[in-house]
């Protein structure tokens, strides 16, 4: 959730339009990648190259300034440029009166008031109030990099501050500002969010400045200078009422829209999971699964390519527009309808294929529930001319609604001029979705087969369920695991009245802090719902109390 504690880095130095443009000059010879396929291919048992990142593309995109995914997939593979708009407020809060000059800023005054209560106490807490006076031009990171831990969650940040993966900086907040401002100078941009970090207050009008009463914090910090100072907790901090207060609004961003003061321009997004852009990472992360997918053993020729790239496009981007809504294509909200066309059908397809309940537990009566449900989803592509053929294994006469339903989801875009970024996410959709349908195809010819759709004037019963059943439970599981959207992180089932839905993340940590997976370096964080009152622990640990 500290990931959208959006620091902005922001430099307003000069920058050189020359020095500017000779970074760029290998840029434009930057070929996106394309699937690996032919078009004609529609062969139902054939799936995606295993070596494929088009659903890495998907979920990183579709999860952007969103916490929850950011949160469990702290190692962030994406870099976008945006802007936060004009009459934007932002809020800081500190020790004194002082209008700072390089510091922290918030979305929400609930936010400031935490830190006021920090770094003020009781007596002395200042709470300002600014409204941003021209949009600001910004580079995000996905993933967790407000996360000052050195087991990836800054790579992506170490590769444009360092020129290099230091696990040894990870503390070095200081330096990091100065020298992500002095590169953001060079290539115009205002900041950078991943923690929101103002280098300079000048663009901002100030708008309030209150002396306001507050009680002593409760999160344990030795230092509370009344200004902010950079620290990092060695290990967790134990959760408190002001950590709840911290967790609960920061917890309004877990899912998308977001954050919403944040446009980003998703036609000049990088990502390290584009194959011919960082071919060297694809040698590392080979074999391992994407929680410890991380940058740490990209070459440096690869880094070289990225900073140039990544250049490359920020100096395509056309900032002013960003701030006029409905005059380009809205690849977000592209993305978000297939996500909230399959996302709840899935998890509910996943539910009752899975069920134990008394009234699924047959497993007749839960196969006529799946088929139905999977039915529903293909039946929009069954085309008028479709009929089971051949022998029973041989499934080819369905290969027409796996391709009408495979290109449902990208002819909205089929006449777009693409920047190579498009040209990336186009390619992610297409693989995405081609990959999702021919599964779900795939299924649904099960069904056909036994007998089971009235589309073809039959509605029996299947022979063996508990098969059918067990397959489709293979099938939908892969499906979903590959999938891996931010959709799903959700607790299960879900919380009830003074709880919330928790990922475990830096710096807290939950019940005894003596204990590894107490804290935030668990390998496998899943999300479980905490109380919100005392005692401040999972409540399936209160319910064993």
């Amino acid at each position: 959730m500290l990931v959208f504690w959006l620091t902005i880095f922001i430099s307003l130095l000069q920058s050189s339009s020359a020095v500017y443009q000779q970074s760029l000059s290998a840029a434009s010879t930057f070929v996106s990648t394309e699937l690996q396929r032919s078009d004609d291919d529609w062969d139902l048992n054939k799936p995606l190259t295993s070596n494929s990142t088009a659903n890495l593309v998907f979920a990183t995109i579709s999860s952007l300034l969103q916490s929850a995914p950011n949160l469990r997939y702290r190692n962030g593979h994406t870099l976008v440029p945006g802007i936060i708009r004009s009459g934007t407020l932002l809020y800081h809060g500190r020790g004194d009166s002082n209008i700072p000059t390089m510091e922290w800023v918030a979305f929400d005054p609930e936010a400031s008031y935490i830190f006021c209560k920090l770094y003020g106490q009781s007596q002395s807490c200042w709470l300002h109030t600014f409204r941003v006076e021209r949009f600001l031009r910004i580079l995000y990171f996905d993933g967790s990099s407000a996360a000052k831990i050195g087991d990836g969650a800054m790579d992506s940040q170490d590769i444009l501050t360092w020129g290099e993966i230091r696990p040894d900086l990870v503390r070095e907040e200081g330096m990091r500002i100065r020298k992500l401002c002095e590169w953001g100078a060079k290539v115009g941009l205002d900041g950078f969010v991943s923690e929101m970090m103002l280098c300079d207050f000048s663009p901002l009008q100030l708008i309030s400045s209150r002396h306001i009463k507050s009680t002593p914090m409760t999160i344990p910090l030795k230092d509370r200078s009344p200004v902010p100072t950079p620290r990092t907790p060695i290990g967790p901090l134990p959760i408190t009422s002001d950590s709840i207060d911290f967790l609960r609004i920061s917890g309004r961003f877990d899912h998308y829209p977001g954050m919403m003061q944040v446009q980003l321009d998703l036609a000049h997004f990088v990502s390290l999971y584009d194959e011919k852009l960082a071919p060297s990472l694809s040698t590392v992360r080979e074999g391992k699964p994407r929680l410890r997918h991380r940058l740490l053993g990209m070459s440096q020729e690869d880094i070289f390519r990225v900073k140039v790239h990544l250049e490359g496009q920020i100096a395509e981007v056309a900032w002013s527009s960003l701030e006029r809504a409905g005059n380009h294509f809205d690849w977000s909200i592209h993305l978000h309808s297939i996500v909230n066309l399959y996302g709840d059908a899935f998890d509910d397809l996943c539910d009752i294929i899975n069920s134990t309940t008394i009234s699924l537990s047959r497993a007749d009566v839960r196969a006529e529930n799946a088929f139905r449900m999977i039915e529903s989803i293909v039946r929009p592509f069954v085309l008028h001319s479709v009929s089971p053929t051949g022998t029973s294994p041989d499934i080819a006469w369905a290969s027409s609604v796996f391709k009408e339903c495979a290109l449902s989801h990208t002819s909205a875009v089929s006449a777009i001029s693409f920047t190579n970024s498009e040209e990336l996410l186009r390619n992610a959709i297409e693989g995405t979705t081609r990959e999702l349908c021919r599964v779900m195809t795939k299924m649904w010819t099960d069904g056909v087969r036994e007998g089971m759709s009235p589309l073809f004037g039959s509605t029996h019963k299947p022979e063996d369920a508990t098969f059918l059943l067990d397959t489709w439970k293979v099938d939908l599981g892969n499906l979903m695991d590959w999938l891996d959207w931010g959709t799903w992180m959700r607790c299960r089932p879900a919380c009830k009245q003074l709880e919330f839905c928790y990922l475990p993340a830096w710096p807290f940590g939950v019940g005894n802090l003596s204990r590894p997976a107490a804290g935030w370096h668990e390998h496998n964080p899943q999300p479980r719902c905490l109380r919100k009152i005392p005692p401040f622990i999972y409540a399936d640990d209160f319910l064993k109390l």
